[in-house]
C-alpha cells in the first residue's frame, strides 16, 4: 500500500505512527527459471523485484469529450490542476488515498516543513522511489479483471496463513482459479493486453 507513509502519520484511526518503518521489498537469493521450470541460485547475490501496486488514484479525461473543444480544454485543464506539482503535494501528504508519483514529490524538505520526521518521511520516500525507480521493479498487471485475480489469491492465502491449507495446495488452488477467470475473460485478449502494458 504506497500511502500507507502518509496514512500511518496523518489518520486519526491510525495505531502504528511512527513505530513502523519502510524499505522496498526483500530480495531472493533463488529465482525461478521459468524455461528450465526449476530454481536457480543467483551467483550475483539476491534478486530484487520490488512491487509496484496500484500506484494509486488516477484522473483521465476520456474520448468521448474530443469532439466538444470546451469540454476537452476543461477536462484537461481539470486534469492539469489536480495533477500538477503544488495541488497533488498536498494530496499525497494527507490520508486521500493518492501515493507519492511525481518526481518533486521527493523533496524531503517539503514534507518536513509540513510536519514530518525528517527520518521517517526519508526512509517513506526512499521505499517508494527505490522501488519506482529500481530496473527489475515488479509492476502491477494492467489488465482487466486485476482485482478477480487478487480476490481469489488472497481467500486463499487466508486459509493457508491459518494452517487450514499447506502452501503448494494453496498455490494450486489460486492457479486453478486464475486460469478459469483468465478463460471467462478471454486468454488471448488477457495476454495481447498484458503484453501491451510494458509498452507504456
Amino acid at each position: 500500500m504506497g500511502d500507507i507513509g502518509e496514512v500511518a502519520i496523518t489518520s486519526d484511526t491510525s495505531v502504528v505512527g511512527k513505530i513502523i518503518g519502510f524499505d522496498i521489498l526483500p530480495g531472493s537469493d533463488d529465482v525461478y527459471n521459468a524455461k528450465t521450470g526449476a530454481w536457480e541460485k543467483l551467483p550475483s547475490g539476491p534478486n530484487y523485484a520490488p512491487n509496484c501496486a496500484y500506484l494509486g488514484w488516477g484522473i483521465y479525461v476520456m474520448a468521448r469529450v474530443d469532439a466538444d473543444s470546451k469540454k476537452q480544454k476543461a477536462a484537461w485543464s481539470a486534469a492539469a490542476h489536480l495533477g500538477g506539482k503544488d495541488l497533488s503535494i498536498w494530496t499525497v501528504m494527507y490520508p486521500s488515498g493518492f501515493q507519492v508519483h511525481r518526481t518533486s514529490h521527493s523533496n524531503i524538505a517539503e514534507w518536513v516543513e509540513a510536519g514530518y520526521d525528517k527520518a521517517y518521511i526519508t526512509s517513506y520516500l526512499n521505499s517508494q522511489f527505490g522501488s519506482y525507480n529500481h530496473p527489475n521493479r515488479a509492476i502491477e498487471p494492467r489488465i482487466p479483471g486485476i482485482f478477480q485475480y487478487y480476490s481469489v489469491a488472497e481467500d486463499e492465502l487466508a486459509k493457508v496463513f491459518a494452517g487450514k491449507l499447506d502452501a503448494k495446495t494453496g498455490a494450486d488452488n489460486i492457479a486453478a482459479a486464475w486460469e478459469k477467470i483468465t478463460d471467462k475473460i478471454g486468454r488471448a485478449d488477457q495476454i495481447a493486453l498484458y503484453k501491451k502494458s510494458f509498452e507504456s
